[in-house]
């Protein structure tokens, strides 16, 4: 019997921004540049009900749609996606199951903070699966093709991410209500408790789910854990499961991995906060309750309904020792479905989804609450229109604001420089399957594995992640110890001297943890490695001689 022990808010790094992406898009055989790795296109192609099914395959001129997905904007010619816009990076197999795949995989966690390049600023990225049970990790059971994407894709984040190095960045989510939309054709029955439909049937797969994901966990130093124990998250609904249910659900599959871990959750509806009692940390799926709410701006506007929807979980948290409320950060929603076909429009705020004054507003509450913990909903929901990944229309402008918005509300300094290299690298990426006709191009290779010494910092960490441990280090996370550490080198601003310090180190040995000087100039890498080397030489002989403390561990929240 495993012993859950509710100590997340004692466990948290100073930060933890979380990317959450969907990874349901495929490129089949039969794609008009090449053969791709999937049996279809996945969510990439939709239609029903009153939308007329898009076809991937053939081009548009329209690069943005608006109400009722009548066009707003022309331009270049760009894949049918099932999208009101279109990504700047192109169509793509989220399963990444080929080498263009891979490099898409990579450009993704480009925006991961590493001690080299803070990316978009985000610490972890969730990769959404559909479940395990209907995919190659349970051959006996029926095949579904955008489960089996999206749990390669998660095997191709945590490949990925362990080859670079990138320690406790990744985190196996899933959507916990998949089988009780799906779950007929999954064989597991309506999960409705009706005649032949036990409920039970899908309480046991999300059992295996979850047994399945710390495996994984444990399994990859890319994946996140918390004082050596995984951190899972899933989107879920009130609607189907009780908390006493998910606290059977979730006591069996502790017992069955023979582990303990974090369970973390988007919730359906964040009122429902009885689920403390089960939980370690929630936060708020999107609400389309714009209405509800209001204010002078479209600034104010947003910061009372983010307001509405965390206010619950913010007043209830206090009765749950070492629960963590997360708060969720959207560009806004606008749903090509049109509710799945139902003819409703759904568009966050109307009139205009991609109104830039929502994530300020957002922000604005997070400021109040002293927010550390946050999920971004979501990466890629191209399809509802959710997405941080820039696309055509707007270019890298959400993302970049998503930047700012998070350095500003950890206190760290604007960096304009920073900035200008997260777009170059999404405009220079180019579009391997485009309009152009011929065969798939190939996308330029993103490097993420760091320089062995000098101004990476070690092996993690972001701008203060140094072989000392200084600061916010890193979030290497283990028991909120620093990123790097453990060796030899000085850590000044983050430049771990000696290289990479071991593994994820308090900053303790012979290193030191002073702050002196300025942080290494922005701009050319290869300059800046060389001036802070240079600039590192000297600190060490002038710590020597004044007998520098050491390294201070890396705090946690």
């Amino acid at each position: 019997m495993i012993t859950h022990v509710f100590d997340l808010a004692m466990r948290m790094p100073a930060h933890l921004a979380v990317m959450f992406s969907m990874s349901w898009f495929g490129i089949p055989h039969g794609d008009p540049q090449g053969a791709g790795p999937d049996p279809s296109y996945g969510n990439t192609e939709w239609g029903g009900g009153c939308v007329t099914t898009n076809d991937p395959a053939t081009c548009s001129n329209c690069v943005l749609k608006g109400t009722g997905d009548a066009c707003l904007q022309m331009g270049t010619p760009q894949r049918d996606m099932a999208s009101r816009r279109r990504p700047l990076a192109g169509i793509y197999s989220a399963s990444a199951q080929d080498a263009e795949g891979l490099r898409r995989v990579d450009l993704m966690l480009s925006n991961v903070r590493r001690a080299c390049d803070d990316g978009a600023r985000i610490d972890a990225w969730a990769v959404q699966m559909n479940g395990t049970h209907d995919t190659s990790a349970h051959p006996g059971n029926p095949s579904c093709t955008t489960c089996q994407i999206a749990y390669d894709a998660t095997q191709a984040f945590l490949k990925e991410a362990d080859a670079a190095q990138m320690d406790g960045v990744i985190i196996p989510a899933e959507d916990a209500t998949f089988y009780f939309h799906f779950g007929t054709s999954m064989g597991l029955g309506a999960c409705d408790d009706t005649s032949g439909n036990p409920k039970q049937n899908c309480e046991d797969a999300l059992t295996q789910d979850l047994v399945d994901m710390a495996a994984m966990a444990l399994a990859h130093p890319s994946a996140l854990k918390l004082n050596g124990k995984p951190l899972l998250y899933v989107y879920m609904d009130p609607a189907h499961l009780t908390p006493t249910q998910w606290g059977t659900i979730l006591q069996n599959a502790r017992n069955t991995a023979g582990t303990d871990f974090y369970f973390v959750v988007s919730s359906q509806n964040a009122t429902q906060t009885a689920y403390f009692g089960v939980f370690d940390g929630i936060s708020p799926w999107i609400q389309l309750d714009w209405a509800s709410t209001s204010g002078s701006t479209v600034r104010a506007h947003a910061q009372a309904w983010t307001a509405g929807m965390h206010d619950p979980l913010y007043g209830a948290v206090g009765q749950y020792a070492g629960r963590v409320v997360f708060g969720a950060a959207t560009p806004g929603f606008d749903d090509y479905t049109e509710d799945w076909g139902a003819c409703t429009e759904r568009q966050l705020p109307a009139g205009d989804a991609r109104d830039p004054q929502v994530l300020l507003g957002e922000f604005d509450y997070f400021h109040t609450k002293g927010t550390t913990g946050l999920v971004m909903e979501t990466w890629d929901d191209w399809t509802e229109g959710s997405e941080f990944e820039p696309d055509v229309a707007g270019g890298t402008s959400v993302l970049v604001s998503l930047r700012q918005q998070i350095g500003a509300l950890y206190g760290e300094a604007a960096d304009p420089a920073g900035d200008t290299r997260l777009t170059d690298r999404w405009t220079s990426f180019g579009q391997a399957r485009n309009c152009a006709g011929g065969d798939a191009g190939t996308s330029p290779s993103v490097t993420l594995t760091c320089p062995a010494s000098g101004s990476d910092g070690g092996t993690r960490g972001g701008p203060d992640g140094g072989g000392g441990g200084s600061d916010d280090a890193a979030l290497s996370r283990d028991s909120g110890s620093g990123g790097s550490g453990s060796g030899g080198g000085d850590g000044v601003d983050g430049a771990a001297a000696e290289g990479n310090g071991g593994s994820a180190g308090n900053g303790s040995a012979s290193g030191c943890a002073c702050r002196m000087g300025a942080p290494a100039a922005p701009g050319d890498p290869t300059l800046s490695a060389g001036l802070a080397l240079l600039g590192m030489a000297l600190r060490r002989r002038l710590r020597r001689r004044a007998g520098c403390a050491r390294g201070r561990a890396g705090r946690s929240a």
